[in-house]
Formats: C-alpha cells, structure tokens, sequence
C-alpha cells in the first residue's frame, strides 16, 4: 500500500498483525509505503531488529524508486494493491488502514513511549 502523508520525514514501523505475519511501514518524502510480510513460522521479538535492518537495507533501492515515480505522477491518497492469499487479519488490516487514510484520519494510536 502507498498513501501520502503530511510528513516528509524519513521514519519506519514493524507492525505485528499475527505471531507470524507483520507489516513494515517505511515513510518518505511525503509518502508511506506499507509492505505485508508473512513468516513460515513464529518469530521472536528479539529478531525484529535484524529483521527490520535486513528488510531495509533489501527494499531501500525499490521505494526510493517507487517515491520517485509517484511524486511525479501519484494524485491520490492511498492505494492498495490485495495479496488473495493474504489471512483475514492482514486484509482487516489493511482495509481499516487505507479507509483512514483516505478519511484523513490519524493511521496508529500510541499507547506507549517509543
């Protein structure tokens, strides 16, 4: 999923959805790339920093690319692209994510310090 966001700032989330499905949230330049990933198995928490690292380092080219195209021609709020594959949870996921960002409603609610 890609959606615009008033922030240009450089920021990532690593969302738990399920014991072994997640979603990393990278933003950019004005925009948030939200990616659905999916474990053979379940992880521990203390690997999700490598995990984070590797992914980042992995997709940095790709959404770098994709921030590009769509800063020239993107002219709308948020798009999403459904694996059919994907658990209920993930596409309960995403549905209530893109519906937010098209109402412009705030995308997360922290409970915690960060």
């Amino acid at each position: 999923m890609i959606a615009k966001t008033n922030s240009k700032g450089y920021n990532f989330s690593f969302i738990e959805i399920t014991d072994n499905e997640f979603v990393l949230a990278v933003q950019m330049k004005g925009y948030v790339i939200y990616i659905g990933l999916e474990s053979d198995e379940i992880l521990d928490e203390d690997a999700y920093p490598e995990i984070v690292r590797a992914l980042i380092n992995h997709l940095l080219p790709a959404l770098h690319a994709l921030v590009k195209e769509a800063e020239k021609s993107y002219t709308g709020k948020a798009d999403l692209l459904l694996d059919d594959n994907m658990s209920p949870e993930m596409k309960e996921f995403f549905y209530e994510l893109l519906l937010k960002h098209k109402k412009g409603l705030p995308t997360h609610e922290q409970v915690d310090v960060a």
